[in-house]
C-alpha cells in the first residue's frame, strides 16, 4: 500500500496545477486524501521493518520528528514558491520529493535484500 498510496499522491499533487473545475480539484483531493491515508501506515510499517533490530523506536520517532518538521516548515517554503516562482511550484517541488523517496526507498529495499 505504501508505494500505490505514494505513487498516486506523487502524480495528484502533479495534477492539480492542472486542474480547471471545483469538481475536478474535488476528485484530485480525494485521491490525494485516500493515498495519504493508505500510504502514512504503510510507510511508518516500511521504516519500522528497515530499521535494524532494537532500533526500530528511534527509526519511527526520527520519521515522526522528520514529518513534524515538514508540518512547520512546509507551508513556509511553499509560500515563498508560490510568490517567488508561480502557483504550480509548490505541487510539483512536492511531487518530485515524493518521487525520489519511492526511488529512495526502492533502492535501499533492493540493496537490504541481496
Amino acid at each position: 500500500m505504501c508505494f500505490g498510496g505514494v505513487t498516486v499522491a506523487a502524480v495528484g499533487l502533479a495534477i492539480v496545477p492542472h486542474v480547471r473545475s471545483v469538481a475536478a480539484l474535488e476528485a484530485v483531493a480525494t485521491a490525494l486524501g485516500l493515498a495519504f491515508a493508505f500510504a502514512e501506515p504503510a510507510w511508518m510499517a516500511l521504516v519500522s521493518s528497515l530499521a535494524p533490530p532494537g532500533r526500530q523506536g528511534a527509526a519511527l520517532g526520527g520519521m515522526s520528528a522528520a514529518q513534524g518538521v515538514g508540518f512547520m516548515f512546509g507551508p513556509i517554503v511553499g509560500g515563498h514558491l508560490y510568490e517567488g516562482i508561480g502557483p504550480a511550484a509548490p505541487f510539483l517541488l512536492c511531487s518530485v520529493l515524493l518521487a525520489a523517496c519511492l526511488l529512495l526507498v526502492t533502492v535501499s529495499r533492493a540493496r537490504l535484500e541481496q
